[in-house]
């Protein structure tokens, strides 16, 4: 018998809450937690605000960023006075509560479900730390997972309810804003359009839909044409040098292993089981097919570039969300005259994915577990130590263990402090050379080159965007003709530069040995006073939040570490 309405608006209303605080407690989690990655965008956007335009180091027209959108709404906060981890923060954060709400609206009307099965869906996508974690972490993934989802509820409006000139022109805004967020994001944008759309019974019912989307397909390929215009008057490319660091090199199919391998658990194996099923009872429901047009774009995507070293998980965000909506298909009144205890089923999968889904805090990808995972430990529970942690950034203050920290292996946040401390030359006139540059070059305004390619052309050249390629010789001096003063490189770089014994005698090696270079720093002129070391890092103090410390990904709290680092240096360098 189905529950009295009065029950359905109880049952929706306690699932909407149970959703606020799922997605509470996994935001107060991972909210001091930003990838350097993010670093590189808010360089990015602080040139613009500036008036140096969309550059990385000055004078170097070059699109190392994936998210033009993301960069503007970074800008728009540094322009509005925020200090540029808090304007991201805040972005990511209202962005996350419209992914929420969007995912709401799409169970509702594109998977035509009711407000307890909508309500359930946006619970599921709140537990989900992968999701979660990643709108938060700086990148573009909450902006671009939000116009994904909304985009979906705006082509169904459009394609079901009368025509509205305000509706169409709301598509084609939305499409343009969503093609310009990340470099597959019209893939995507193609996919949610063709899969939220009540495929057509013939002929004069596909002309008549033709008709209503021409206006928004205008829009977005005016704009994005538009878009790639200036980005080819600006860098010189069609497409973002970005593409030239991670292209693929051809079709990788393992790189699907991470839906269910690579520290799957079977609670995500059956998720992922029961969302096919659910794709094939929404298309006997609605006539669409969202789910698998979203998830083939998505797979497609991942499959044709170069993954990296971040948890691969986060590549398949977008299926994660379009399928936490999807699987509740199963529980549509059709369905459910068919086979009464599908929804019990149903419930009972989504409650156990959820419980999973919160527990976690982090996944290696196989890259990463190589170097530091320990076996059954792949994938991680967010633990009492974590959440001591959280909290205390949170308020601002030192986590717990903080006084027992070694000033000189303080986490990634060291390199900033290498470059900083490395010469008393002026910082805009000097280099770091390195692969991990985010921080780096945010809070200083010294010069980056980066052994990726992802904003440094010569790079390409030289390897051809493959980091295990060959790094000539010709490459090496090439860098080091300009005024390296600190650097972090690895692997075959690092042996290309110990092949070179003259550059290495210039630095003094603070990880590896000379001819294998790792970290180092120059030992030619002088390193900076105190003053000059006290006013460098003023300068940086001052971009930190006023109101939480922040933390790199894997939990090492930057915020403090830069305090302790900023007074233990002036301190040293009186003393010298």
């Amino acid at each position: 018998m189905d529950p009295t309405p009065e029950r359905e608006t109880l049952a929706s209303r306690c699932l909407l809450a149970l959703s606020a605080v799922l997605a509470a407690a996994n935001v107060a989690f991972y909210f001091p937690r930003l990838v350097d990655d993010a670093f590189i965008t808010l360089r990015y956007a602080e040139n613009l605000v500036e008036g140096r335009g969309l550059v990385y180091n000055a004078g170097e027209w070059v699109e190392g960023y994936s998210s033009l959108s993301w960069v503007l709404v970074q800008a728009a906060g540094i322009a509005l006075g925020l200090d540029g981890i808090t304007a991201t923060k805040l972005a990511a954060l209202l962005a996350t509560i419209a992914l929420l709400t969007g995912v709401h609206r799409l169970t509702r009307e594109v998977f035509e479900l009711s407000p307890v099965w909508a309500a359930a869906a946006t619970a599921l996508l709140a537990a989900n730390a992968y999701v979660i974690s990643w709108c938060l972490y700086g990148l573009e993934t909450p902006l671009y997972l939000a116009l994904l989802v909304w985009f979906g509820v705006l082509v169904r409006r459009v394609d079901e309810l009368p025509p509205s000139l305000g509706r169409a022109l709301g598509l084609g805004l939305l499409g343009a804003a969503l093609a310009l967020t990340r470099p597959e994001a019209p893939l995507l944008l193609l996919a949610v359009g063709l899969g939220a759309v009540r495929l057509p019974r013939d002929r004069d019912e596909l002309a008549a839909k033709l008709r209503r989307f021409a206006a928004p397909a205008a829009i977005v390929i005016a704009s994005y044409g538009a878009f790639l215009l200036l980005r080819r008057a600006l860098y010189g490319h069609f497409v973002p040098h970005t593409y030239f660091a991670k292209q693929g090199h051809g079709l990788v199919l393992s790189h699907l292993e991470t839906l269910f391998s690579e520290g799957a658990s079977i609670v995500e194996q059956l998720f992922w089981a029961a969302s096919a099923a659910a794709a094939v009872a929404a298309f006997g429901t609605t006539r669409r097919l969202l789910v698998p047009a979203v998830f083939l774009a998505n797979a497609f995507f991942v499959v044709s570039v170069e993954l990296d070293w971040m948890p691969n998980a986060r590549h398949f965000l977008p299926s994660w969300v379009v399928a936490s909506a999807g699987l509740f298909a199963l529980a549509h009144p059709r369905v459910r005259a068919r086979s009464p205890r599908v929804s019990i089923a149903v419930a009972a999968l989504a409650l156990v994915t959820a419980g999973w889904l919160f527990h976690v805090d982090s996944r290696f990808s196989r890259y990463e577990f190589q170097t530091h995972g320990r076996g059954v430990e792949w994938v991680r529970p967010k633990r009492p130590a974590e959440w001591r942690s959280a909290l205390a950034l949170l308020r601002r203050e030192d986590p717990p263990g903080f006084e027992h920290a070694n000033p000189e292996h303080l986490g990634l946040i060291d390199l900033t402090f290498v470059a900083i401390e490395a010469s008393s030359r002026p910082e805009e006139e000097t280099w770091f050379f390195g692969r991990d540059i985010g921080m780096v070059g945010y809070f200083s305004p010294i010069g980056v080159i980066e052994t990726v390619g992802l904003f440094t052309p010569a790079v390409i050249e030289w390897t051809g965007g493959d980091e295990r390629a060959p790094v000539p010789d010709e490459a090496i001096r090439a860098i080091f003709e300009r005024e390296i003063v600190s650097g972090e490189i690895y692997g075959l770089w690092a042996d290309a530069l110990g092949r070179n014994p003259a550059i290495v005698r210039r630095y003094s090696v603070l990880r590896g040995s000379p001819r294998h270079p790792v970290r180092f720093t120059q030992r030619t002129h002088p390193r900076p006073s105190a003053d000059e070391l006290e006013a460098r890092y003023a300068r940086v103090l001052a971009k930190m939040p006023r109101l939480f410390h922040f933390a790199e990904l894997y939990g090492s709290p930057a915020g403090p570490s830069i305090e302790l680092r900023a007074r233990l240096a002036v301190e040293r360098a009186r003393g010298r």
